[in-house]
């Protein structure tokens, strides 16, 4: 399911966290489904969430930049190439999340280069959520 809809919002914006946003914004835009590395069609074995974690150059993924090439010579071809390769590229920024609330997203450590803490995301973290209180 994909409705058109003009969409800004923050990441702390109450209304992420409605079962709707889930399927009209993060998930086609942000969170292309990997199909759990498999061709369509295919079941990738485990729970249903496996398909819906974001894998780097997916089939999926490779099918939807397949057919914007394919329609390239209508009228709002550069639109949809637009709106596909956002989604291409953030399936490299997301890849092994899901576009759902779900505990496969929980990141349980965050280590730098040397493998400590990463007190530079954690000192970020906590500058963003200061200045958006």
């Amino acid at each position: 399911m994909c409705t058109r809809i003009s969409w800004a919002h923050k990441m702390l914006d109450y209304g992420n966290f409605q079962e709707l946003v889930n399927y009209q914004v993060w998930i086609p835009f942000h969170f292309l489904p990997g199909n759990g590395a498999k061709k369509a069609g295919e079941d990738p074995e485990g729970k249903f969430i496996k398909k819906l974690i974001c894998r780097p150059n997916s089939d999926v993924a490779q099918q939807m930049v397949r057919e914007c090439i394919q329609h390239r010579e209508s009228a709002y071809s550069l639109h949809r190439l637009g709106i596909k390769m956002h989604a291409y590229v953030d399936i490299w920024a997301n890849q092994g999340f899901a576009g759902v609330n779900h505990r496969v997203n929980e990141a349980k450590k965050l280590p730098d280069e040397n493998d400590q803490p990463d007190r530079n995301l954690m000192d970020r973290l906590k500058n963003y959520f200061i200045s958006e209180a």
